[in-house]
């Protein structure tokens, strides 16, 4: 099989987490164009999974919805909804656009020669999932947010009614937040990169 993500973890979902299971849900934000460097594509053309991909780039985001069956988004997911942000898009490096307030120094030296900026709608992840009528059991998150995501799950409600089963994330900010909310840290033994971090729910268990 034909993995697309560049550090697997469309191949660590299917094989490791769920082996082979079918018909889960999933949220991907930083989609891409839904197929290339993309966690869920296989996860929605061959194992009949159902989810929501979120991208804020103009440009990935046409693409996306070509691609993809499933709901998308074109906001900028973070903290809070109905924000406006400043959003940099940029041209060649194209999955590393992200909200301006947050990109990161080698990011930023990109943005002077090929980024576009923006005007974006934020949007929080538990509106995201209200607004796109998710399922409850969410099997699988994907942030790649250009480093926005601990503020993305800061003020995420674990409790209810939501309940996010696997997580992958861009750096480590997550960890204490994830690890109060009944998480694990493990590997994704498909990759030898250590910029992206993986958790799994104690509760796991039930749901695969």
């Amino acid at each position: 099989m034909k993995y697309h993500h560049k550090l697997q973890n469309d191949r660590w979902v299917i094989e490791d987490v769920y082996r082979g299971m079918r018909g889960g849900y999933f949220v991907e934000c930083g989609s891409t164009d839904g197929i290339r460097a993309n966690a869920t594509y296989i996860l929605e053309k061959q194992y009949e999974w159902d989810g929501i991909c979120v991208e804020a780039n103009d440009a990935q985001f046409a693409d996306l919805v070509r691609n993809r069956s499933c709901r998308t988004d074109n906001r900028a997911l973070y903290s809070e909804s109905d924000l406006t942000l400043d959003f940099v898009a940029l041209a060649k490096h194209r999955g590393r656009s992200g909200l301006e307030r947050h990109l990161r120094r080698g990011t930023r030296q990109l943005a002077e020669t090929e980024g576009k900026h923006l005007q974006k709608s934020t949007v929080s992840l538990f509106d995201l999932l209200r607004q796109h009528d998710a399922r409850e059991i969410v099997h699988y998150v994907g942030l790649d947010v250009e480093g926005a995501e601990a503020l993305i799950l800061e003020t995420f409600p674990f409790d209810a009614p939501y309940k996010l089963l696997a997580l992958s994330t861009e750096g480590n900010a997550c960890a204490d937040i994830l690890a109060r909310n009944g998480y694990s840290q493990v590997l994704n033994p498909h990759t030898t990169r250590t910029h992206e971090f993986y958790y799994l729910h104690r509760d796991i268990d039930r749901y695969r």
